[in-house]
């Protein structure tokens, strides 16, 4: 699934994981967080490491418990990244529970609310490494700006798995793009640059993808099996050296970046991929158009809710439209 990679995260390292379904991103995250071991390779955890999976599978719930008892079971406040702290209660009301909600059973909240609280149970925990598993699935407008306000304050290390390209604009600075066949390319940038490079032609032009010159990155001449992933502190750190060879090490040599002979695409497919670079604009539009409808809306509940459902519509056609643009655009 993986080989020949090795990567050090930096404190505040911003990370956001692309590629098509099925090349093993979930399947990094839970290496990366103790769940799987690698067949092959490393994966060191330094002794202040407390990192917190957000997946894309809700955890067994005690459905009768209270919402405010299940957020303070483990942790009755959270730590914010300027130092001031919010109670259980408090917390809640920032991610959208209102006081009503606090003492109502979880088996009463909808899919939607059984995610956030989840999600939220794992920020009590105070990690300073969060993993984050397509964490827009089931989240309503409201919520994702609430989410995307604390990701910008938190002080750790966030990498995610994601399709959304707004929220990856938004929250990260860096790609791991997996391109399925075991490789993972390191892109510097917002998703938005990295498909804008994508369309250009590459006559002329240099390529996207840079090999990183930080010394956080290994190269031929390291002697070391592993990397670092953490904190910045000398004893926080998580180290993952994944490989398919007799090395261990990646390398970024004259011929790391060199492109892979590619099948091209058929009569349909290439009439597909124009039909997907022509609806993408048209559809994202749509929901900055809804986005600004539902702002002004936010007194009517119905109408508010009726133009969310189709936002989400409207989102899913996009997620899938751009799966299939990165898969036709992985063979041209």
């Amino acid at each position: 699934m993986i080989k020949d990679f090795t990567y050090h995260v930096v404190r505040h390292d911003r990370i956001g994981i692309v590629g098509p379904n099925g090349v093993g991103k979930s399947t990094f995250m839970n290496i990366l967080d103790g769940t799987y071991e690698p067949t092959n390779g490393t994966i060191g955890k330094g002794e202040t490491v407390r990192i917190a999976h957000f997946k894309q599978e809700l955890p067994e719930f005690d459905e009768d418990m209270r919402v405010l008892d299940y957020i303070r079971e483990d942790h009755s406040y959270m730590v914010l990244g300027d130092g001031s702290t919010l109670s259980a209660g408090q917390i809640l009301e920032r991610f959208l529970f209102t006081p009503e909600l606090h003492g109502v059973p979880i088996r009463k909240l909808s899919g939607g609310e059984r995610r956030r609280l989840y999600l939220l149970k794992l920020l009590m925990s105070a990690p300073n490494v969060l993993l984050l598993d397509e964490p827009t699935n089931d989240l309503d407008i409201p919520t994702l700006e609430v989410l995307e306000d604390f990701l910008d304050s938190f002080s750790g290390v966030i990498i995610t798995v994601c399709h959304d390209r707004y929220f990856l604009d938004r929250v990260v600075d860096k790609l791991f793009v997996f391109s399925g066949d075991g490789q993972i390319e390191i892109v510097h940038g917002s998703y938005s640059d990295y498909k804008d490079s994508l369309d250009e032609s590459s006559g002329g032009k240099r390529p996207f993808y840079m090999a990183n010159t930080d010394t956080s990155i290994a190269s031929k001449t390291d002697k070391t099996n592993k990397s670092e992933i953490g904190t910045g502190s000398d004893n926080s750190s998580l180290s993952t050296s994944v490989d398919g060879s007799d090395s261990n090490m990646a390398t970024f040599g004259d011929d790391t970046f060199k492109e892979t002979p590619k099948k091209g695409l058929n009569k349909a497919e290439e009439a597909e991929y124009a039909n997907i670079m022509d609806e993408l604009p048209k559809l994202e539009h749509l929901v900055k158009g809804l986005d600004v409808m539902i702002s002004q809306v936010a007194t009517d509940y119905e109408k508010m809710q009726s133009l969310m459902a189709e936002r989400e519509e409207t989102q899913s056609q996009i997620d899938a439209l751009t799966e299939r643009w990165m898969e036709l655009e992985e063979r041209l």
